[in-house]
């Protein structure tokens, strides 16, 4: 089974989710709580914890 992960998407859309199998090395394809369905970037960040996503924003926020 995947491991859980928690993101940011593109256009700020805050996620957690199983990763999908990909054989793409550009895109990762994500199933979210609600059975939806986000592909992004590969390199895009991801978090192991929700904890570790809100601070990421955190950051993010204090330093704009």
């Amino acid at each position: 089974m995947a491991n859980l992960i928690y993101g940011i998407t593109i256009h700020g859309r805050l996620f957690s989710g199983y990763e999908q199998c990909s054989k793409s090395s550009f895109l990762r394809s994500v199933k979210t709580g609600d059975g939806e369905y986000i592909v992004m970037p590969y390199n895009l960040d991801v978090y192991d914890t929700a904890e570790e996503r809100n601070i990421a924003i955190f950051k993010n926020k204090k330093t704009n």
